[in-house]
Formats: C-alpha cells, sequence, structure tokens
C-alpha cells in the first residue's frame, strides 16, 4: 500500500465515521405561554317587545251593497317599538265560526311605544254575521 493510498483510505474512513456520529439535537424554540382568557360576565338584555291592544271596533253598514266598514284603533303599551304591523279582521256567526278573513289597512306600520293608530277594511258582509274579530300583530 502506498502512502497516497493510505492517505485516501484514511480520509474516506474518517469522512464515513465522521457522518456516523450523533449530532446535538438543534436548540427548541422557545413558544410564549399563552395568556389565560378573562372571563367576564355580560348582562343580558331582554329585548323591548310591544304589546298590542284593540281598542275600539266599529262597523258601518252601507245598506246599498251590503258592505260593511270595520274600522278601530290598535294602541301599543308596550316598552318596545312595533314594526310592520298587521290587523286582520274576521267575521263570524253565533258559533264563532270563521265566515271570512280579510287584512285591514293600517294608517301607521310603525307604532312607537304608548301611540296608537287606526285601521280599516270594506268588506262584503257574509250573510249569518254575528260579529267580528280583529287581530293585531307585528314583528
Amino acid at each position: 500500500m502506498t502512502p497516497r493510498s493510505f492517505r485516501t483510505i484514511t480520509a474516506v474512513f474518517f469522512a464515513f465515521f465522521a457522518g456516523c456520529v450523533p449530532r446535538q439535537p438543534p436548540e427548541p424554540e422557545l413558544v410564549p405561554v399563552p395568556t389565560p382568557k378573562i372571563l367576564v360576565e355580560e348582562s343580558i338584555v331582554v329585548p323591548e317587545r310591544p304589546d298590542l291592544t284593540i281598542l275600539q271596533v266599529d262597523e258601518q253598514i252601507e245598506k246599498p251593497r251590503n258592505t260593511v266598514v270595520v274600522s278601530g284603533t290598535v294602541l301599543n303599551r308596550g316598552p318596545g317599538r312595533a314594526r310592520n304591523l298587521r290587523v286582520t279582521v274576521s267575521a263570524l256567526d253565533e258559533s264563532g265560526g270563521e265566515l271570512l278573513t280579510l287584512p285591514a289597512e293600517v294608517a301607521s306600520p310603525t307604532l312607537e311605544p304608548n301611540s296608537s293608530t287606526t285601521f280599516s277594511v270594506r268588506l262584503e258582509r257574509p250573510p249569518g254575521t254575528a260579529r267580528y274579530h280583529v287581530v293585531a300583530e307585528s314583528r
């Protein structure tokens, strides 16, 4: 073996074993500790709702055509605003059976607390009508 080949074999031997030597693992990255969430108690707000009441219902009969104009007043007694106010009028017979139901025209579709508005509907009076039932509702 020549000195040159001995040096080559020695260099290859050290290079091979240098790759097999265990290396130190890299330093772990420090992750910041998360801050705990602060819990805050929130109060529950109850929505203000309207409270609609029908104050009066009037019936005006028009003789020639046997039509009736049913009109009245709706009052909002609640603390909330009534939006998209709808009023329906139903003609009922003696036993409370529904003969006809129609939507009424409302003077104002929005009703503030402690305020009122009027409604009216014209309809042909069905035979056997004993009374009228009025319902007011909003969103």
